[in-house]
């Protein structure tokens, strides 16, 4: 048999990206690619373009069924957020055909994931970084290889969030013991094979990494979004919120600014970000 590690690199088993965000994921690279040829991509696709619209017409963008088209979307919000969303919007097929069992809930899994987003905008934003939307799907996309491994290997997958839940322990400790390449390398491997930004590749692939902090600022931005958000109890990534390295990556980044008055902004940018919760509702 395959190990999984075999098996995610075949790709065979894993959902391709829609055509659409394929293709607006390769262009990004390509600087011949107007925002025109972009926008007509996005549109294209129904399903990407429907769950777009209802987004930038939420209270997060400020804008209430305002907005009709991509192509106003792109005018009113800027290239950058288009792109992020389209990114952001490829879990998607790791999402389809998923279901909450046992242990493990795919809505807290969401909700989870898109605390540790708004955080990781927030933070980003508070340490003088200008493109929170890249670092809204940094958060959002950083935990992706946990559903690759759901899909892949459910039973095993369910297996190791018993453990975690059990053992008071947290599922990248439990994983590490119980399969050939833990989660973190297969979002790394499926990214690359994606051709995703190398930002989103390092978040999701170097996140449990705690010696990268000091020279990749923005996994570090991710890694203390995930633990706030953990510290919070927004959510579950498919443990009991186990804090790991929290006071460390606090001391590095947050350094002297107040803990409490960070916490009460993330909460309200998660509150904003209701669209995006109830999007796999």
């Amino acid at each position: 048999m395959k190990s999984i590690a075999e098996r995610v690199n075949s790709m065979k088993e894993i959902p391709p990206l829609p055509d659409s965000v394929n293709a607006v994921i390769k262009a990004i690279r390509d600087p011949k690619v107007s925002a025109r040829d972009i926008t007509g991509m996005i549109a294209n696709d129904v399903a990407i373009s429907s769950k777009i619209l209802k987004v930038v017409n939420s209270a997060y963008y400020g804008f209430k069924g305002n907005i009709s088209s991509i192509t106003h979307a792109i005018v009113i919000l800027g290239f950058n957020v288009l792109k992020s969303l389209v990114m952001s919007f490829s879990v998607y097929g790791l999402i389809e055909g998923l279901d909450s069992k046992g242990p493990f809930s795919l809505r807290d899994f969401w909700y989870h994931s898109v605390g540790v987003a708004c955080a990781s905008k927030v933070l980003s934003g508070m340490l003088g970084f200008k493109n929170g939307e890249e670092f809204f799907t940094q958060g959002l996309l950083h935990d992706a290889g946990k559903l690759a491994l759901y899909r892949l290997e459910p039973e095993l997958f369910l297996h190791i969030v018993s453990r975690a839940k059990r053992e008071d322990r947290s599922f990248f400790e439990v994983e590490r013991e119980e399969v050939d390449i833990p989660h973190p390398d297969i979002a790394g491997m499926l990214f690359e094979a994606w051709q995703m930004p190398d930002n989103i590749v390092e978040s999701a692939a170097l996140h449990h990494d705690i010696d990268v902090i000091e020279n990749k600022r923005h996994v570090a931005i991710v890694m203390l979004a995930d633990a706030l958000v953990r510290g919070m109890g927004i959510g579950s990534a498919g443990d009991d919120n186990v804090v790991v390295h929290g006071q460390q990556l606090i001391d590095f980044l947050l350094q002297d600014r107040d803990l409490e008055e960070v916490n009460v902004m993330i909460r309200q940018e998660i509150e904003r970000a209701e669209a995006f919760m109830r999007l796999i509702d």
